[in-house]
């Protein structure tokens, strides 16, 4: 499963668990130069499993688990997945923006 990243406390969580930098995205993550998501086991929502970065567009930047290890096989199918989904509900949204302020 995928769950938002939404605040600073959120990110230092994710980085203490992980073993990574995460925390150090609070900024560009308020000012929506980045999208944080974290990958969780959906029997274990609350444990930190991987942490993914989107641009604002959708479009993947990386996705680390335990100390920057990189994706398994299996986490890069459901990752490449949910970008897939992501980009098609951001280009809808956006579809919708444009037809409001027309």
């Amino acid at each position: 499963m995928i769950t938002t990243a939404l605040s600073q406390q959120m990110l230092n969580k994710e980085s203490a668990k992980l073993g990574h930098c995460v925390k150090t995205y609070g900024e560009r993550l308020r000012n929506g130069k980045c999208r944080i998501y974290f990958v969780r086991h959906t029997d274990d929502p609350d444990t930190p499993f991987y942490t993914l970065e989107t641009t604002p567009q959708g479009e993947f930047v990386q996705c680390r688990g335990n100390k920057n290890c990189a994706m398994t096989d299996e986490v890069k199918v459901f990752v490449d997945s949910f970008i897939k989904e992501l980009k098609k509900a951001l280009k809808k949204e956006d579809k919708k923006c444009q037809k409001k302020a027309a």
